[in-house]
């Protein structure tokens, strides 16, 4: 039984949680994704295969903005079939392959004054001392969202976890959908399909397993029967929704 977990205080200043699909417009999330915070904790702890986790993400923020950023991508030359051809800048001998590379613009959604609380609790207890460790002492600077999403971590504890039977949220937050269903609670919320298990092949990340969330606000309220209990910090108000 989980009883204890990894608690972080972190900060960022103007973050962009892409979302997938967005593109020319880089949709953010409010709050980093799951696999966003797991990637970060292998980084800085230099896991080389995944390692299971649980994680519970919170957080407020002061506002969003818009910020104009340079993108580059390939255009087609030719198609044969099913296939698609694209020109490097390239020469041999004196003939000159044309570029397929464009330059463009595209708008990014910011995250302004992003204040986060992360718990993590990994799957095998042995690894807790070391996770703690490359958080407080972490191999290379730690960030969420873009590589240059600079993560402020401000505090990093161990806390005791206990059963609790009333929550007032007081950030918002993710909460699994299993955990809404199974306290039969209609709340509103925002639903989003989180990446979180990935494995690694020829250096490329392939996702193996999503987390249905609802995205709530701070100020809602929960309240459980015995049989309903979820995890909150001991001596504290902060609940923990675990994925």
């Amino acid at each position: 039984m989980v009883n204890k977990a990894i608690r972080l205080e972190c900060y960022q200043n103007m973050p962009n949680y892409k979302k997938p699909a967005s593109m020319e417009f880089k949709e953010s999330f409010k709050l980093p994704p799951y696999s966003t915070v797991i990637g970060m904790i292998h980084k800085v702890c230099d896991f080389k295969e995944y390692k299971p986790m649980k994680i519970s993400v919170q957080g407020n923020s002061k506002s969003i903005v818009s910020d104009m950023f340079t993108r580059y991508f390939f255009t087609p030359n030719k198609c044969e079939g099913d296939r698609v051809y694209f020109d490097i800048i390239n020469k041999k001998e004196d003939e000159k392959i044309q570029a397929g590379l464009i330059r463009g613009t595209g708008v990014a959604e910011l995250i302004v004054d992003v204040d986060l609380i992360i718990h993590i609790v990994p799957e095998d207890e042995s690894l807790f001392d070391t996770i703690l460790s490359g958080l407080k002492n972490p191999l290379i600077y730690p960030s969420l969202g873009r590589h240059e999403d600079i993560l402020r971590i401000d505090k990093v504890d161990i806390v005791e976890l206990e059963n609790t039977d009333e929550i007032t949220l007081k950030n918002d937050a993710y909460i699994p959908l299993s955990i809404l269903e199974k306290i039969e609670l209609d709340i509103a919320g925002t639903i989003y399909n989180l990446n979180k298990v990935f494995s690694k092949k020829n250096n490329i990340r392939y996702w193996e397993e999503k987390i249905k969330v609802k995205y709530v606000k701070s100020g809602e309220v929960f309240y459980f029967d015995e049989d309903n209990t979820i995890k909150k910090e001991k001596n504290s108000d902060i609940g923990l929704f675990l994925a």
